[in-house]
């Protein structure tokens, strides 16, 4: 039943897509997060000679229409928080940069997943303010990705996990599972302590460990500890080493738990690998699957930085360029071949296709955003800045392994935005001018009760 996995993903596609359009936009958003787990492409397909149109709509058209539907008005320049500047210029100079770019087409949909990723923001930043992003949205999208996944993995012949047949749903693996990881960090920092809340939370810890991906496990170690510090610290003034101790063994030992039962019945998983790399003497990069190849990407892209001149270094080598990498590495590999998930390192595909320019100003969007994390933790010691700060380790070990930026319109890039918004939100009118400069149309309140 494997040929019938994506039919019926495109059939699940376009009757979210219609709800959307339909339903109230509170409901609307529902779908939308639903629909972007829908990786239309199918498993495997990469081109760069057409645009799918399903593709499109996902990525322009739906986000588009939604921002219609709230009636967003840009407001004016000067009151945008320096974040959204930095992102804007980015957007700004990727635009310029496809002028001297050797693919156009994929330039082109490369500042398509940009403006997706702009106008997901402003939704989703919109939704958390009026109301609409609870803690029951969050179980029940969570639930509804854990249905897919288990209806795609076992029931469809599971064509999307590739060869390594592992558990996700209409999407990439790595995608799922950091979507995951954010509805994760939501439900831990800022969710009730309801049965089926943490009922939900463990069901998500498993679908974490059968995807297979490694820097989501590993980051969601790092949530579980981090999550735990900050929770205390947002709660009490003072800090007690013995209940941050309690709290942290009580949240890694289903964690423990679950991957002993892991490496039992599930020996060939691939974060098995993980912990054979570490726990063997001599290996070597070699013994974990992908990352042998991407190490051999990352060479390579650094050697011809290396051979660059000043101005090349200043300015990169234009929007999309990154594909010339594998075309270097393997002559044949123009078949198929994606220059916007080539690098699988977004702060070297910067650095190589937008120049110095380009790293600083995407660096200064991240820096931005842990800014003002940190100092709504310490100022108003919000859930939101702990989810996020959560998740953080998630979104650099993403950014450093994984083509993030061409994902906006997919779970992973879902996920990040939907915890990004949740803390931006939040930030309350009287504490705006000291977190970040935020105008007071973008300010918004609590959406699910401080624990």
């Amino acid at each position: 039943m494997t040929y019938q996995a994506p039919l019926i993903a495109s059939a699940l596609f376009w009757i979210l897509g219609a709800s959307a359009l339909i339903l109230k936009p509170r409901w609307a958003i529902v779908c939308v997060l639903l629909i972007l787990q829908f990786d239309m492409s199918g498993p495997g397909f990469e081109s760069t000679s057409s645009v799918g149109f399903e593709n499109a709509v996902k990525v322009i058209l739906l986000p588009a229409i939604l921002l219609w539907r709230i009636g967003w008005r840009p407001a004016p320049f000067s009151l945008w928080p320096r974040m959204a500047k930095y992102w804007i210029a980015l957007l700004a100079y990727a635009v310029a940069a496809t002028a001297w770019s050797h693919y156009p087409l994929s330039a082109f949909k490369m500042i398509g997943y940009l403006l997706c990723s702009t106008m997901l923001f402003i939704v989703f930043r919109f939704a958390w303010s009026s109301g609409w992003i609870t803690e029951k949205v969050l179980l029940s999208v969570a639930w509804c990705a854990i249905a897919m996944a288990i209806i795609q993995t076992y029931l469809l012949g599971d064509a999307f996990g590739t060869l390594d047949m592992r558990f996700t749903e209409f999407s990439d693996a790595q995608g799922f599972a950091a979507f995951l990881v954010c509805v994760l960090a939501l439900l831990l920092c800022g969710g009730s302590s309801a049965v089926f809340t943490r009922i939900t939370e463990v069901i998500i810890m498993i679908g974490i460990l059968l995807s297979g991906s490694r820097y989501v496990f590993a980051a969601m170690i790092v949530l579980l500890i981090v999550a735990s510090f900050l929770k205390i610290v947002s709660r009490h003034k003072s800090f007690n080493w013995r209940t941050f101790a309690t709290r942290c063994l009580a949240g890694a030992l289903p964690v423990l738990m679950l991957l002993g039962a892991m490496a039992w019945y599930f020996p060939d998983n691939r974060i098995q690998e993980l912990f054979s790399f570490v726990s063997v003497r001599d290996a070597t990069v070699e013994d974990i699957g992908t990352l042998a190849w991407r190490m051999r990407i990352y060479q390579e892209a650094y050697d011809q930085l290396m051979s660059r001149g000043p101005l090349a270094l200043l300015v990169g080598s234009g929007t999309s360029s990154g594909g010339d990498i594998k075309l270097t590495m393997s002559s044949d590999a123009d078949e198929g071949l994606d220059p916007n998930r080539t690098m699988h390192n977004e702060f070297l595909r910067c650095l190589y296709e937008w120049g110095a320019i380009g790293l600083f100003l995407f660096v200064a969007v991240l820096v931005q955003a842990a800014r003002i994390s940190l100092r709504a933790l310490k100022i108003q010691r919000s859930w939101q800045a702990a989810a996020f700060l959560g998740i953080l380790p998630a979104i650099v070990f993403s950014l450093t392994v994984e083509n993030m930026l061409a994902n906006s319109a997919g779970p992973a890039g879902a996920g990040y935005m939907l915890v990004l918004t949740c803390l931006i939100s939040s930030i309350s009118l009287n504490a705006r001018r000291a977190i970040v400069e935020i105008p007071q149309e973008l300010s918004g309140s609590y959406l699910m009760p401080s624990q």
